[in-house]
């Protein structure tokens, strides 16, 4: 008769079973459908797996803004029509609105043109047509040089991550995947 000791391992009467046996649900006197051998290597590789798909779902979007770093695709060029605008808040050309973010720095030059500073440069935009007062500020509208065209080029993130626990109220289609999409000004 079997009686079970005080270790999960070993049973009186009978040979040490191994720890991970009772991981694997396998009942006392029934035999494995196959090896232990498989049976370990199939426990080693789907756990792994199990910790990297819970990793990419929390931290993917950290991963994939880290991989942007290095290589990004270009997905489309963006010319936009007047009216140009911008205080400093947002950034307004044509129907395409852009929030400005902090550290940068907006307003006319000794020239009378519309520039926008940041700690890598200084960006002319051109002449001031009209100032009015906004919500954010000082509102410039503004036209660009004669020749100049402004246009944007947007590029996307390499990689795509699934948002967790994301779901719409309204009922209507979410996306099922996110990815990280960058605007630049030419």
């Amino acid at each position: 008769m079997l009686r079970r000791t005080a270790t999960a391992a070993t049973w009186r009467g009978s040979v040490a079973l191994p720890p991970y046996r009772f991981l694997l649900h396998v009942p006392i006197g029934a035999q494995p459908i196959i090896g232990v051998p498989v049976r370990l290597l199939l426990f080693r590789a789907v756990l792994p797996a199990l910790v990297a798909l819970l990793a990419w779902l929390t931290v993917g979007s950290q991963i994939s803004s880290l991989v942007d770093r290095l290589v990004t695709v270009h997905a489309a060029v963006l010319p936009v029509g007047p009216p140009y605008a911008m205080d400093t808040t947002e950034f307004i050309l044509g129907a395409r609105r852009w929030i400005i973010g902090s550290g940068v720095r907006i307003g006319p030059d000794a020239t009378q043109r519309l520039t926008l500073s940041t700690a890598a440069g200084t960006f002319t935009f051109g002449p001031i047509r009209s100032c009015s007062s906004g919500s954010g500020g000082p509102r410039f509208v503004f036209a660009p040089e004669a020749g100049d065209q402004i246009t944007f080029v947007r590029r996307r993130g390499w990689l795509s991550w699934p948002p967790p626990f994301q779901f719409s109220i309204m009922g209507g289609p979410s996306t099922p995947w996110h990815r990280h999409s960058y605007n630049r000004m030419v």
